[in-house]
């Protein structure tokens, strides 16, 4: 094979990085450059890239300062030797074989550009998929000439899935715009097909994507990535407009240019919402008056919506959107968004909105005061909620109710024995809208004649939850008719917190987590420890501030039990019970055993049966650490990200840590990272798939075997 460049863009993205560029070396080709731009050096230097990368060491391109992926990838293309060139973004990875079949068909046709599918794995579910867009405009193989010949080429979305003769780049001046700091990839490739004499397409996929939480892509939108967005939108009308007016294409490329950026406009972006919601603000402004120029006056004929490569778009990016273009809505969207009426506009984006709650929900009134305790996770919410029923007559007596309806602890069989979700039944019935548990509660609760009414749950507040402004509104309609409602959260070292976290969600099979702890907490923390974001729409539709409860000073103090006590407003003097659940963390090894279930098991249900049985069968002695998953830079990291986040909403809530001290704490540990996991935790796992009566391969009865 002839060399080839490989140019991988780096910011942070630790966790995948050594997986991408193994994905390039285990294709076995020998000439083959692997260039990987550094953009974040203020945080990494040459020497931590390669320490993350391993031997042989790529080639580390450094900018002094942080530029953006489009001006990294431009860094790749000033200094690129091969003959090909390819891009890969850092947390992506080939397909075993994959950029071997690649290469060999840019060889073999010779062409300008060589595109090969990509699939998707989708890190929130932990599967990989194939994509339908691919599928639908690339599944062929072959030389398919210039894009007039293949006129699907102009709805390539990614660089990455390309592989470009060099000297074709350096002929038709190829850069990426380094003003487009996100959302660069697809200029760059309109304006490399429109230049391309001959495009190949591979038909079958050769790399991963992956769809993770935090990365620049699916991140919310803000003002900067809508004015990004937008321009990407001006800047791909102009390259298919300067190409109809030099006759190079015609005038049906330039209506497909401009329906896909309606159709973005509808189906996947919020710039319509915004210009809605806040019509008077300078970004709103902007936005109206250039998606006004960039649509100007023209209109689409019927026949737009059976054109043969439109047809086969999706647009769907929100479970419950159509997946096709719905031709009368968009048309009355398209001529709103001309005629500047944006309130019109904003009223046909998306689905429809859903009832907040089932209006068969009919709460009753009482003067009772009722206390939600929200959680967090793994902050002595198991604890407490045993605490609760143990003590449940003497809390009758002083005029308070933990109440059974919507209690799950006696009907619960968690992955984990330990484990148990309080009033997850009310949750559950608030969600869906139960108007018949909704009334056995109230029945209860006025049967009591209690004063005050402690509802525990720590799923009340998932903190990685995409919907939490539906889940509290639900949570407000389903106990509305209290006389007042309280509100008491624990809080936690974020570093300790989101360790533990991580442990809890693999450990009983969450399909979400089937990752390792450093891609969770790269994925997770910005949403893991904002605090504001969290409790914020609590506060807000409950009309109270939270009650904190710190935990590990309650902890240090021996206090936990009377901390909540007084955080629910009740005399601290009721009796603690040696017996209750309080749920231990599982170890490393644990840990190690249901990750591994993760990866070999993609069907939930399997993977949940397993772990329930691992976690039954008996347990080897000796070798179980419990000490953190992640190195104390990284922990250190997590501890400044939540004191940015956080510090000082808990301090306006009387909650104000040692910040300095957990930091001084964690830079002095002595750590050492997880090891192998043991032949016994191994055979364990094995015997737990075995009794669940899952086929175990002979591979790995005789790898556990051989031992580590």
């Amino acid at each position: 094979m002839p060399l080839t460049s490989i140019i991988i863009p780096f910011f942070d993205d630790v966790p995948y990085l050594r997986l991408a560029v193994d994905s390039v070396r285990m294709q076995g080709l020998a000439d083959t450059e692997i260039l990987i731009v550094n953009d974040n050096p203020a945080r990494f230097d040459a020497a931590a890239i390669r320490a993350i990368c391993g031997d042989p060491a790529p080639t580390i391109l450094e900018h002094a300062e942080n530029l953006g992926p489009a001006a990294a990838r431009n860094t790749g293309l000033d200094v690129a030797q091969g003959e090909y060139v390819a891009f890969l973004d850092a947390d992506d990875y080939y397909l075993d074989g994959g950029l071997v079949r690649h290469l060999r068909l840019a060889q073999e046709t010779g062409a300008d550009i060589t595109h090969a599918p990509y699939m998707v794995l989708q890190m929130s579910a932990g599967r990989v998929g194939t994509v339908t867009r691919e599928e639908l405009l690339f599944k062929d193989r072959g030389l398919r000439g210039a894009l007039v010949d293949f006129p699907e080429a102009q709805f390539m979305p990614f660089s990455s899935s390309l592989i470009l003769r060099r000297d074709f780049i350096a002929r038709a001046g190829l850069r990426f715009d380094p003003a487009q700091r996100g959302v660069e990839d697809r200029l760059f490739v309109l304006q490399s097909v429109t230049a391309a004499r001959t495009i190949a397409t591979l038909g079958e996929p050769v790399r991963v994507y992956r769809r993770r939480p935090g990365s620049l892509t699916s991140s919310p939108e803000d003002d900067e990535k809508r004015l990004l967005t937008l321009g990407l939108m001006e800047k791909c009308l102009a390259v298919i407009a300067a190409e109809v007016e030099a006759g190079r294409l015609p005038p049906v490329f330039l209506r497909r240019e401009l329906f896909h950026c309606v159709a973005r406009l509808m189906y996947g972006r919020s710039h319509v919402a915004e210009i809605a919601a806040r019509p008077d603000s300078d970004h709103a402004r902007e936005l109206a008056a250039r998606i006004q120029a960039m649509l100007g006056s023209k209109v689409f004929g019927p026949q737009i919506f059976d054109d043969p490569v439109l047809s086969r778009l999706d647009y769907r990016r929100v479970k419950g959107q159509p997946a096709k273009i719905e031709p009368g809505r968009f048309q009355k969207f398209h001529k709103a968004l001309r005629e500047g009426d944006f309130a019109l506009a904003a009223g046909l984006v998306g689905r429809p909105d859903r009832p907040l709650a089932s209006p068969s929900l009919q709460p009753r009134r009482t003067a009772a005061r009722l206390v939600l305790h929200i959680g967090a996770h793994k902050t002595g919410t198991t604890y407490v909620q045993g605490n609760m029923r143990f003590n449940r007559d003497a809390l009758r007596r002083k005029g308070v109710l933990f109440p059974l309806t919507g209690d799950m602890a006696a009907d619960f069989d968690p992955v984990r024995p330990d484990g148990s979700p309080g009033h997850q039944g009310l949750v559950n019935a608030a969600h869906a809208g139960d108007a018949a548990v909704q009334a056995a509660f109230f029945d209860e609760v006025a049967a009591s004649g209690a004063e005050t009414v402690v509802v525990s749950c720590e799923n009340m507040m998932p903190p990685l939850s995409a919907s939490l402004l539906r889940l509290v509104q639900q949570l407000d309609a389903f106990f509305d008719g209290f006389a007042r409602r309280d509100l008491v959260a624990g809080q936690r070292r974020p570093d300790i917190w989101a360790d533990r976290f991580y442990r809890e969600l693999v450990c009983n099979g969450h399909a979400g987590n089937r990752s390792d702890a450093a891609a969770f907490a790269h994925e997770t923390g910005a949403r893991l420890f904002d605090l504001p974001a969290q409790l914020g729409p609590f506060e807000e539709r409950f009309s109270t501030r939270a009650r904190l409860v710190g935990f590990d000073a309650a902890v240090a103090q021996g206090r936990l039990w009377p901390a909540h006590l007084e955080a629910f407003g009740l005399a601290p003097d009721l009796p603690e019970s040696a017996d209750v659940w309080r749920n231990p963390i599982p170890s490393r090894h644990d840990v190690a055993a249901a990750e591994l279930a993760s990866f070999l098991l993609p069907d939930p249900a399997a993977r949940r049966a397993v772990l329930h049985a691992y976690f039954r069968l008996p347990e080897s002695s000796g070798g179980r650490s419990d000490a953190p998953l992640l190195p104390p830079e990284m922990r250190v990291a997590q501890i400044e990200q939540a004191r940015a986040l956080s510090a000082a909403f808990a301090a306006e809530r009387g909650h104000a840590p040692d910040w300095e001290g957990w930091i001084a704490a964690t830079r002095a540990e002595v750590w050492s990272p997880p090891g192998d996991l043991p032949q016994q935790v191994l055979i364990r796992l094995i015997q737990a798939a075995q009794v669940c009566g899952l086929q175990v391969p002979s591979a790995a009865k005789a790898a556990a075997a051989e031992g580590p």
